[in-house]
């Protein structure tokens, strides 16, 4: 009886246990469980992302230091260009072309010289006068304008005969006249237009 008594004992304590384990919830410990993995697998996301970020960033970092620019220390100036824009001189000269040659003339810059420049380029005949001249009149006569009272004139000299209004080159020299405008100077080819008869035609045109 007494071993009877101890084997059910044995099973009635076995039960409560069987009993006691039914009243877990049967998804109880599979939940614990995927909790525990899944906070383990948020905190491994987490991780990646910072790193991840961390990654970009320094990425960009160094795409930016390649793209930037040189430092502007480190450029060469630019050159300037201070040679001037012309290369005349500011003389003002006219050819005259001639049957036998040509002949160069540097002018001055004075209203007397503008006025015949603006009728140039031109066709007129000259003349002989005086055994010392070679004058021709222009459709329009020459300026006076600021003009002296008159000249003395030099061998080779240009000018302008105030009261006739026509242009003179002087192959001989010549005594002070009042109305004569200085105009400038013969360059070459004086002795092609002094051989010269009367009544040549002749084309005057600027050249610089």
């Amino acid at each position: 009886m007494k071993h009877l008594k101890g084997i059910l004992a044995a099973v009635c304590s076995l039960c409560m246990l069987i009993m006691l384990a039914g009243c877990v919830p049967k998804g109880a410990a599979q939940n614990a469980s995927s909790s525990v993995a899944t906070g383990s697998h948020d905190d491994t996301a987490s991780f990646a992302a910072v790193e991840s970020s961390e990654t970009t960033s320094s990425s960009s970092v160094e795409e930016s230091r390649e793209s930037a620019p040189p430092s502007s220390q480190n450029e060469e100036p630019e050159s300037q260009n201070t040679a001037d824009a012309g290369t005349s001189d500011g003389e003002i000269r006219i050819r005259l072309l001639y049957e036998g040659g040509e002949t160069i003339a540097v002018l001055e810059d004075n209203p007397t010289t503008q006025s015949l420049l603006s009728q140039l380029p031109a066709t007129v005949t000259f003349d002989d006068y005086a055994g010392s001249e070679k004058i021709a009149y222009f459709p329009h006569d020459l300026s006076v304008q600021d003009a002296p009272d008159g000249y003395d004139p030099a061998r080779g000299n240009v000018a302008c005969y105030g009261p006739w209004g026509n242009l003179v080159f002087y192959y001989q020299e010549a005594s002070y006249a009042d109305g004569i405008i200085y105009m400038g100077r013969v360059e070459s080819g004086l002795e092609e237009l002094a051989s010269m008869g009367a009544g040549f035609e002749v084309t005057v045109e600027q050249i610089s």
